[in-house]
């Protein structure tokens, strides 16, 4: 595409040809950096073959996987750039994001990977001149920079740059869920799915590294989240991935989706008669969610990631706020002026919106939402302990200050 000339692409299919070779020239130079080009085979592969029906069938695996699927997938995840290019929208607001977005990112899986070469470099440096190695490099696996945040940074990156690359479907005048959006997904699903790519890396580590254990409780698998202090932290609870994963597809419909009835000048653009109208209730409920669900849901994903109780009164509101303001919503969809057509749709659509924050009340009505596990007990016990010991200690030593 950088071939050809721009009356024939347009700018918009090579801003997009342009970002994806930067991607892959990038993805070559660090494949060649750490030998990939010297032959042999990633270590991960040796792993997979140990796995029931692999030893086997290796070979069809080979060719369906590896030299088939992966191939179609790659054509999936690009594909937003034939969806911007057949387009005559021009660029606009969402493009410039997207682009500062892909370009962050790429920026944080390049930093990641050059600090990983940079430490198994000096490690196995070390190792050939039989220096010590010191706490750093004698864990063996690194926990500093972006790895102190997520065990796998340069992996979310490399999935994340693929839903940026997405938004310039959008961007191009696509609905919010198109049909670009199945390389994204299936790229996720190679790497976060159980046995995919964090999975494999996560075993061999865990085999060789004795203390990868200790490290795999304070950080986070894939999302960059600020590490927590060993013992501190439960399992996760499934109602818990249920409602961060609401939480997640809450702020996506709202800055996609229902901020388009506050910003956009033309309601003659869409079907709804809702849309059409416009209501001042209807425009109050949407700026609603932008100020204050949306901010919420940024909240409750951090707090509900991290076991932090204090979410419960922030989750209260939000729930209380949402079923008032659903019952006015479905009465005018149902009954209302500006009544839909598609009444089973609108249940379908909107149940979720009763449905969720019911669920949040009752995982969020007791008090202590995230029970403590007994190391965190036992380190506030010790605290609260050694704030109480001092001022005694200090009452004890008074009289022999002054005796001397």
């Amino acid at each position: 595409l950088l071939l050809v000339p721009a009356t024939l692409v347009g700018p918009d299919g090579l801003l997009l040809a342009t970002l994806a070779s930067i991607w892959g020239l990038r993805l070559t130079a660090n494949f060649a950096r750490k030998g990939g080009f010297s032959g042999g085979e990633d270590y991960r592969w040796a792993e997979i073959r140990t796995w029931p029906g692999f030893d086997r069938g290796w070979e069809v695996f080979n060719l369906l996987f590896i030299c088939g699927f992966q191939q179609l997938v790659i054509l999936a995840f690009s594909s937003p750039a034939a969806a911007a290019a057949s387009s005559d929208v021009p660029l606009n607001a969402l493009d410039a994001a997207a682009t500062a977005l892909y370009l962050l990112l790429l920026a944080g899986e390049a930093t990641a990977d050059r600090q990983m070469m940079r430490f198994q470099t000096e490690k196995y440096r070390r190792l050939r001149a039989k220096e010590p190695l010191g706490a750093e490099f004698g864990r063996g696996f690194l926990c500093s920079g972006l790895w102190r945040y997520s065990r796998h940074p340069n992996y979310f990156c490399e999935v994340a740059i693929w839903w940026a690359f997405y938004l310039f479907s959008l961007a191009a005048g696509l609905p919010l869920v198109n049909w670009t959006i199945s390389g994204a997904a299936f790229l996720t699903c190679l790497f976060v799915l159980p046995h995919a790519s964090l999975d494999v890396t996560e075993v061999l580590s865990s085999r060789k590294y004795p203390q990868y254990a200790e490290y795999q409780a304070t950080v986070s698998r894939f999302f960059p989240l600020p590490p927590l202090p060993a013992g501190e932290r439960a399992p996760m609870r499934p109602v818990d991935a249920v409602l961060i994963g609401w939480f997640c597809v809450g702020l996506a419909v709202t800055f996609f989706v229902d901020i388009e009835a506050v910003l956009v000048q033309r309601p003659d653009l869409y079907a709804h008669p809702l849309m059409h109208a416009r209501p001042v209730w209807f425009r109050a409920a949407i700026w609603v969610e932008v100020l204050v669900q949306a901010p919420f849901y940024a909240v409750a994903i951090y707090a509900f990631v991290r076991q932090r109780s204090w979410v419960r009164v922030p989750a209260i509101v939000y729930a209380t706020v949402l079923l008032t303001i659903m019952p006015i919503v479905l009465a005018e969809q149902y009954f209302g002026p500006h009544a839909s057509r598609r009444p089973l749709l609108v249940t379908a659509v909107y149940g979720a919106y009763v449905l969720m924050p019911v669920l949040l009340l009752v995982r969020v009505w007791s008090v202590d939402v995230f029970p403590s596990t007994p190391l965190a007990k036992r380190k506030a016990a010790g605290l609260a302990g050694g704030e109480a010991a001092a001022p005694a200690a200090r009452r004890v030593r008074s009289p022999a200050r002054k005796r001397a």
